[in-house]
């Protein structure tokens, strides 16, 4: 991954030219007059953008101890920002470098390496990127969280990301990633101290949540339960912590060698979890407050349905969050990876030289440019979320940020103003999801917090939120 000067050297493209993705749409009616009552509540609308500015920075740490020798991992931290100090550039977020084009997405709500709040003590939620993902795959629910007061970094999981290719074992990574995870906690809490650090003292080290996307889903799950590889890694090669000392211990050794859980981390939301390389015995030993969400449109591999119930046995709030005809890649930033390559003139189809039909073919068999690009991943993802999709990328946006900025301010800060939109009766308000809670989730409301349901349910559009451009017909691979 370059560094952001050698970055800027890259781009080909037109900046100045580019429309932005991302709008705003205002509440309307009801949701007008909630919004004025929200502070009343203790609460913001956790579908929109909220109380804080954004900043944007990006940093880098050469050979952590748990990687080889002269391993680089990368991250990209979003943080609060005070008012005053929200000067400068917009950020742009790296997807990728294809035929010697950088492409970007601007955002429209950070602001790159402005200052962070002065106010401190922010809880720090780290997010996991899906296989072979980026950092920066799901920005609106990132930057929507962070303007909700919340801290977040995220790690490019070293092998297992866009721009490091280089293969190693599957469960390699897979013991890797968790580890990944609380080596950004580390590396934040150790700034958090620093006296010198401009991140001193922003951090409530009592406060850390992890979500994650597909195999990041996996992360926040094993970041709680504790993972233990189903089968020897073979891997001779000490920098690997939890490698075998020869072929000799394997099977003595590693098939039972433990990467411990994180008792830092004290809430997960994993999205669309990769859940089947864990056991149901770790499943059930989460124990932390969890929000699985997932789409009904995705893999049984990756919703839900097994991991809800398993999550439940150690006592627990928990929830499960259906998204009706969501794909798997809908809750990344899978039409921003395309439209970013049509805007750079990257035509899906070589039938369609630039400037891009608007119209994008339906037929994978069209997209062979892309696939000689080496972005034939994208393709599938682009038609199920972005094309041919049962629900708008928007819609998916909403409930996303919905669930959770409810469900982190909830269950991190405490906040007991979000209990209405953790209900069952909330979500049959929703037509597009599904919502579960276990036994101990359904919170006991006041007379106060049961006007509040009654008010939040009264509309059928309360809160409505940031959009992202969707493709006539109508964000990157986990």
């Amino acid at each position: 991954m370059p560094t952001p000067e050698f970055r800027a050297r890259l781009i080909l493209l037109d900046r100045r030219n580019r429309p932005s993705r991302i709008h705003r749409l205002a509440a309307t009616g009801l949701g007008l007059l909630m919004l004025a009552a929200a502070p009343a509540w203790g609460i913001d609308d956790p579908e929109s953008l909220g109380p804080w500015k954004v900043g944007h920075r990006e940093t880098n740490v050469l050979s952590p101890p748990h990687l080889p020798t002269g391993a680089r991992v990368f991250f990209d931290i979003w943080y609060p920002v005070d008012t005053v100090d929200w000067v400068g550039e917009f950020t742009s977020y790296l997807l990728s470098d294809v035929v010697f084009t950088v492409l970007e997405i601007d955002s429209t709500v950070a602001k790159r390496d402005v200052d962070v709040s002065s106010t401190g003590g922010f809880p720090l939620v780290v997010f996991s990127h899906g296989s072979g993902s980026v950092p920066v795959q799901s920005i609106v629910m990132v930057e929507t969280l962070v303007s909700h007061g919340f801290i977040v970094i995220a790690p490019t999981h070293y092998r297992n990301n866009f721009f490091d290719t280089v293969s190693q074992p599957f469960l390699v990574t897979a013991r890797q990633r968790p580890k990944d995870i609380s080596y950004s906690i580390d590396y934040l809490f150790a700034r958090n101290l620093d006296t010198l650090d401009d991140f001193f003292g922003s951090i409530d080290e009592s406060r850390v949540g992890v979500t994650g996307h597909s195999f990041g889903g996996f992360t926040a799950l094993a970041l709680a339960s504790g993972y233990t590889n189903a089968f020897c890694d073979t891997q001779v090669d000490s920098d690997y912590g939890d490698a075998c000392v020869d072929d000799g211990d394997c099977l003595s050794t590693c098939s039972t060698a433990t990467v411990a859980s994180d008792t830092r981390v004290k809430v997960i939301m994993p999205v669309s979890p990769a859940h089947n390389i864990l056991s149901d015995a770790e499943l059930e030993s989460v124990g932390l407050p969890t929000l699985c969400m997932a789409g009904t449109a995705e893999s049984l591999s990756t919703q839900c349905i097994r991991p809800f119930p398993l999550t439940q046995v150690t006592p627990s709030p928990n929830f499960r969050a259906d998204v009706i005809g969501a794909a798997h890649e809908a809750f990344a930033n899978i039409c921003d990876f395309g439209n970013a390559l049509i805007d750079a003139g990257i035509c899906p189809s070589s039938s369609d030289p630039p400037p891009c039909d608007p119209n994008p073919p339906t037929d994978p068999a069209d997209y062979d440019i892309w696939v000689s690009i080496g972005a034939g991943a994208l393709v599938q993802p682009f038609l199920d979320v972005c094309v041919l999709a049962l629900i708008d990328v928007a819609e998916v946006n909403r409930l996303q940020n919905l669930y959770t900025v409810s469900f982190f301010r909830r269950y991190l800060l405490g906040e007991t103003g979000y209990d209405p939109f953790l209900t069952i009766e909330y979500g049959n308000s929703e037509p597009n999801v599904n919502f579960f809670a276990g036994v101990l989730s359904t919170p006991v409301l006041s007379a106060a917090g049961l006007v509040l349901l009654g008010g939040l349910l009264a509309g059928t559009a309360v809160w409505r939120t940031r959009r992202l451009r969707p493709l006539t017909p109508g964000s990157h691979p986990s």
